[in-house]
């Protein structure tokens, strides 16, 4: 199996966390996370707006998903890279909680990364080197 290593900074691994996050959700029918893309905080507006579009996507895609936050589970069958893109965003979130200065241990990032595991792959190793 031909592999590939990356070193990430703390920053990189956070937003590839997050893409990969969004990417997730989105296939598991979560459209509505649309909203969050944008630094729209303070603008409800616009957030509903996009919102209510996200639901015309969620009908076209997902019509048997009816209405707001409705969705499909983690582990749901919706194909193997559903599922590798869950387990990645797992390794990620442990190896970021694992940089903190005082990580705290009632935390979902700080439970072993590999507990939920559905593709069938081998685990993702990973190392935090503390420069």
């Amino acid at each position: 199996m031909t592999t590939i290593k990356i070193t990430l900074t703390v920053d990189q691994a956070r937003i590839l966390r997050d893409a990969i996050d969004l990417m997730h959700r989105l296939r598991l029918g979560q459209v509505e996370e649309l909203r969050d893309v944008w630094d729209l905080k303070e603008q409800w507006g616009k957030r509903q707006e996009i919102e209510e579009h996200a639901l015309h996507i969620k009908k076209i895609v997902f019509p048997e998903l009816d209405g707001l936050g409705h969705s499909y589970g983690v582990g749901s069958d919706l194909g193997k890279d559903v599922s590798r893109m869950y387990e990645i965003y797992k390794v990620l979130s442990h190896a970021l909680w694992q940089t903190l200065p005082n990580p705290p241990s009632r935390t979902v990032d700080g439970d072993d990364p590999y507990q939920l595991r559905y593709s069938g792959d081998d685990k993702i190793p990973f190392e935090v080197n503390h420069a």
